[in-house]
């Protein structure tokens, strides 16, 4: 005989007590439920919530709930409604309260990056910070012990100022810059900012081209030792002579320490280029192209390049043919090709025979294109 027993719930659970609760805003509040059930034998139960804040979680298993109020819940007062069910689709519910507290947040210094400046010049940045409390607090910036007696920052804007004395040392100066709140209980972030006093002048390491080139160049390009400030670095800083006088240039930055001064086709002749001593580099200091510890001084630091254009220059001088010839009939013609330039010319090039229609002059009919080897020295036919 096989007896056959259907489990029927006769009685709800029972939770048990849930007294209300307070938290900070941004702080874990956690709890566990409880319930009993009266049936026999005892029934499954499973807990939820019915009424809850966004973000809150209740275990179904074991009752455990968890919430952490964020910035935007505090301050306020919450209903929160559990339930217990057993297995036979009888509950209970019950309703707490919790209230959420308003919690100062410290404000958030956003980091600075490494400051460079030159002995002798005012360094310049600004400092800025976040509060993340609603509504957020008014900042106030200010300097940490230690931080260079002239040194100073507006508590308000978080703009710093550094006038740096002309005899300050080579080497690195940190700085602790700190932000409060305005609040009865106030709360700092702080971080420090590395800068580094720089009395180094920028120096050329190459122009290119330069010395004897054998094409009509319209740029060169000059790399410094460290990057340079571009907006110190115009045509004014730079010149450029040839045989026949003032060459004008423009200059434009190809990289942080590459620039790119460009100037009308050069013919053939001796140019010299001047560069300096005005360009600074990013912590402000004048060109020490000698690299003797003094910068901008008006000779001493001042670039001077050569570039010499060597030109093989090819012109027909003497054509030499009949008059007229026969239709069908060979004829003979010669040339004279003479380097009027100042460089020697390399073959091969080509030599191209054409005849033109006095008439008709754009019906140009080619005969013949000859290619040429060997060399032609300056003057040479």
């Amino acid at each position: 005989v096989i007896d056959v027993f259907t489990q029927v719930s006769k009685f709800p659970p029972v939770l048990g007590f849930l007294p209300d609760r307070s938290v900070d805003e941004h702080s874990l509040l956690t709890l566990t439920a409880t319930a009993t059930d009266a049936d026999l034998p005892t029934n499954i139960l499973s807990f939820r919530l019915d009424l809850a804040p966004a973000g809150a979680q209740l275990d179904s298993v074991t009752g455990v709930f968890t919430w952490t109020p964020t910035e935007t819940q505090g301050p306020g007062t919450y209903p929160i409604t559990v339930r217990v069910t057993d297995n036979g689709s009888l509950f209970a519910t019950q309703t707490f309260t919790v209230t959420v507290r308003e919690a100062n947040q410290p404000p958030l210094l956003a980091p600075i990056p490494p400051q460079r400046i030159a002995a002798g010049r005012t360094l310049r940045f600004t400092a800025t910070a976040t509060d993340l409390d609603l509504p957020a607090q008014p900042l106030s910036f200010t300097l940490g012990s230690g931080a260079p007696p002239n040194a100073v920052i507006d508590p308000v804007t978080g703009v710093f100022m550094w006038p740096v004395p002309a005899n300050q040392p080579a080497g690195t100066v940190t700085v602790s810059v700190k932000v409060t709140d305005q609040t009865d209980n106030p709360l700092t972030d702080s971080g420090n900012v590395v800068i580094t006093i720089d009395r180094d002048g920028p120096r050329i390491l190459s122009m290119a081209p330069s010395g004897v080139v054998t094409d009509s160049p319209d740029h060169v390009d000059v790399t410094f030792n460290e990057p340079i400030d571009p907006t110190s670095f115009d045509p004014t800083d730079v010149t450029l002579t040839g045989d026949s006088g003032f060459v004008p240039t423009t200059v434009q930055p190809t990289g942080d320490n590459v620039f790119r001064i460009s100037f009308a086709l050069l013919g053939p002749g001796n140019y010299i280029v001047k560069i300096g001593p005005g360009v600074v580099d990013l912590a402000g200091n004048p060109m020490n192209q000698d690299a003797d510890g003094t910068n901008g001084e008006p000779v001493q630091d001042v670039f001077t390049g050569q570039i010499s254009v060597r030109l093989a220059d090819l012109v027909v001088t003497g054509i030499t043919a009949p008059a007229e010839a026969v239709l069908g009939q060979p004829f003979a013609i010669a040339w004279t090709v003479k380097n009027q330039g100042n460089f020697v010319a390399t073959g091969p090039w080509n030599d191209q025979l054409s005849l033109i229609d006095p008439a008709n002059p754009g019906a140009e009919l080619g005969l013949a294109t000859l290619a040429v080897t060997g060399t032609l020295a300056p003057g040479q036919s």
